[in-house]
């Protein structure tokens, strides 16, 4: 549909049968996707550069907050719509409201649906190497079960026990599928983390977690830390692909260095959900609605209208 639109647009400006404004004018629906905080105060100035150019072109404004793991998905990841709507030739109305969807999985009901046999790019995603290294710790610490006692970030559950003392030793003295100098490495990054916790600040680390409801938001800095839900291995190229809606058949060109372009976008069923509702609402268009404000907020996380 975009290619066909683009299309049109370049034969009417090729003939100069129509104007980049009237163009723009006959349009009934823009669909602009947003950081997760442009319905909070550090969206104010933004929001109101997009209220200005609306009426000035004869739009009305939805605001529509949602996240993808209330769209047929487990990933963190709040996003935030704006939408122009154009109902009349005269000024613009108040603006349609989407429906509501909550369609939740958890990480096993999603892993479930993944078939990896025969699939390419189904190798494992390489992490840092202290974290083979506290994996294994762990392992070594809790035995078969050790799933039943870790979940989140296993960097955190260590400081939160106390065991960084104990994971040095066991670097130093029992890890054997590493260097000295990589070891070495490992423990200086464990000490600069125990340091920044003893002063009273919050490290921003590369560590890996075992996500037992949901995944965190699939992006580059993330997507070399995050368990299957095995808690046998990092999760596979394959498998983000999955968590960001793409088919199987999608393959994903450039290697390792492409990995960042994984997380770079809406996830598909979040992105399906926002046309289908933009459609439906076109197919009903008939009427003007009346003209009590021209933007709305919707917050579907909430699941109510916030403004």
């Amino acid at each position: 549909a975009i290619g066909i639109v683009a299309h049109e647009i370049v034969d009417s400006f090729k003939n100069k049968s129509v104007s980049l404004e009237d163009y723009i004018s006959c349009i009934k629906i823009y669909i602009f996707e947003n950081a997760p905080t442009f319905m909070s105060n550090r969206g104010t100035e933004l929001r109101k550069h997009f209220e200005e150019i609306a009426m000035e072109l004869g739009y009305s404004v939805l605001y529509y907050k949602t996240d993808t793991n209330l769209h047929h998905n487990c990933q963190f990841r709040p996003r935030t719509f704006v939408i122009f709507f154009k109902h009349t030739e005269d000024e613009p109305q108040r603006p349609f409201m989407f429906d509501w969807e909550d369609s939740r999985m958890t990480v096993d009901e999603f892993f479930e649906k993944i078939d990896n046999d025969n699939l390419t790019q189904n190798e494992p995603v390489q992490s840092s190497p202290h974290n083979y290294m506290v994996i294994d710790f762990i392992k070594y610490k809790y035995g078969d079960n050790w799933k039943d006692y870790v979940a989140g970030s296993l960097m955190d559950h260590c400081i939160n026990n106390n065991l960084l003392d104990e994971l040095i030793l066991f670097i130093k003295n029992d890890y054997v599928n590493a260097t000295e100098e990589t070891k070495e490495k490992a423990i200086k990054y464990i000490e600069h983390i125990r340091y920044k916790k003893s002063i009273g600040l919050n490290y921003f680390g590369d560590d890996v977690c075992l996500c037992k409801k949901r995944f965190l938001s699939v992006q580059f800095k993330t997507i070399p830390n995050m368990l299957h839900p095995s808690g046998e291995r990092i999760c596979s190229c394959r498998e983000y692909l999955s968590l960001m809606g793409m088919p199987f058949d999608f393959t994903l060109y450039g290697g390792k260095n492409c990995l960042n372009k994984i997380g770079q976008n809406v996830p598909v069923e979040t992105a399906r959900f926002i046309v289908e509702q933009a459609i439906k609402k076109l197919e009903i268009w008939d009427k003007p609605r009346e003209n009590d404000k021209n933007f709305t907020y919707q917050d579907n996380t909430k699941q109510k209208v916030i403004y």
